[in-house]
């Protein structure tokens, strides 16, 4: 089970070699998406010219019905501020958004991320990160 960061979705629309590559090899396993990371492409989308944004939009939802969808919940919330707050007295800040998909993941045991961001998602305790 691996959750899928805003990173590799986006550089899989833009069919980035090393991207289509690492979702070839990961295309057996048990892939997950957050709403944050829909958030975040569907802003990026919806700042397209008006000439490619209906067809952009049509293939990212047709990407994402074939991952398995992690909401936002309460508990995930509060994760996401202990995270926050431990990060925070470690002298490390990042967004807001990653301590929040890396608690969604953390609190449903999905620990392991495929990303290109590095830097944010490997000072998270018990996260995983898996790049390409």
């Amino acid at each position: 089970m691996k959750l899928l960061d805003s990173t590799f979705i986006i550089d899989l629309l833009n069919k980035d070699p090393e991207a289509v590559k690492k979702a070839e090899k990961e295309k057996c396993s048990k892939l997950f998406i957050t709403d944050l990371s829909v958030y975040e492409i569907a802003v990026g989308i919806n700042c397209l010219e008006k000439s490619k944004l209906t067809q952009s939009l049509d293939i990212f939802k047709d990407l994402i019905q074939n991952l398995n969808y992690i909401p936002l919940t309460q508990e995930a919330s509060f994760k996401a501020a202990e995270v926050k707050a431990n990060l925070i007295k470690k002298g490390r800040i990042i967004d807001d958004i990653d301590c929040l998909i890396a608690a969604i993941g953390i609190i449903n045991k999905v620990n392991i991320i495929i990303t290109r961001n590095i830097k944010h998602f490997s000072v998270i305790d018990k996260m995983k990160v898996e790049t390409y």
